[in-house]
């Protein structure tokens, strides 16, 4: 069956307009302006060198200030402490947590511990947060137990070490031994903390810490010579100034730097 067609039309089948690539890429793909809290529309962000700048003027500064007040620490305690008995005693059981560290521990944390932190902070996804998590757990059971069982062995490590220092002397060198071998804890502990700031890019803390340990030091070393005198041997010191001394080391310990 014929069925009529409607009319025909020009007008109604205008030509598009023509395509205009560059146009459209100019509108719909050029890049926007991308405002970001804090920082004005159009301002650059710091460059990354500034960062490294004030951590490399801080750690100087940090280094020269440590030097100075540590070279005041060695004076004021030779002048406190003289060069007899009482500071060889003293010395003596002062190198006794370092040796141990050093022979324990300090290897380990250094050619072991510390790549693997840095490894972690490359390569994990939360930059070796958990990773430093479970090394820091592990670390403080480690210390804890070569802790202990330095300090229940102090008279054993001081024959060893000075077997031949004698009487009055050699008592008060296991005296302070036990109160100086404790170090350990908190070199190991300083030492990994330091590590796990440093892979963090925080450089700062670490080298300030010797500073307040100096401080401390060089303030009870002047206590000690105000309290309990000058000219005092392993024999004539009072308890008071054995304590005094042996506190102030071990609060000290927590400040040392890392290696």
């Amino acid at each position: 069956m014929y069925q009529p067609q409607g009319t025909y039309v020009a007008d109604a089948y205008r030509a598009a307009e023509p395509y205009d690539e560059t146009a459209l890429a100019d509108t719909a793909y050029a890049p926007q302006p991308v405002f970001r809290p804090g920082r004005a529309p159009g301002e650059r962000p710091a460059a990354a060198g500034s960062s490294l700048t004030r951590s490399t003027g801080s750690m100087a500064i940090g280094t020269l200030i440590s030097r100075v007040t540590g070279f005041l620490r060695t004076f004021v305690f030779v002048f406190a402490l003289g060069t007899a008995t009482l500071a060889n005693g003293y010395n003596l059981a002062n190198t006794l947590p370092n040796a141990v560290y050093d022979v324990m521990i300090g290897g380990v944390l250094t050619s072991v511990v510390v790549p693997l932190l840095v490894k972690a902070a490359k390569e994990h996804r939360d930059s070796g947060e958990a990773y430093d998590q479970r090394i820091f757990t592990l670390s403080i059971l480690g210390l804890g137990a070569v802790t202990v069982v330095a300090t229940v062995a102090a008279g054993l490590l001081v024959d060893l070490y000075a077997g031949s220092v004698p009487g009055a002397e050699h008592r008060l060198t296991v005296v302070f031994a036990y109160f100086f071998i404790p170090q350990i804890f908190f070199y190991g502990l300083s030492s990994l903390i330091g590590a796990i700031l440093n892979t963090r890019n925080s450089f700062a803390a670490p080298m300030w810490t010797p500073i307040i340990n100096n401080v401390v030091v060089i303030a009870v070393g002047l206590l000690f010579v105000v309290t309990v005198g000058l000219n005092k041997t392993a024999s004539t010191v009072s308890a008071g100034g054995v304590l005094l001394l042996g506190s102030v080391r071990r609060w000290a310990s927590s400040c040392r730097p890392s290696p």
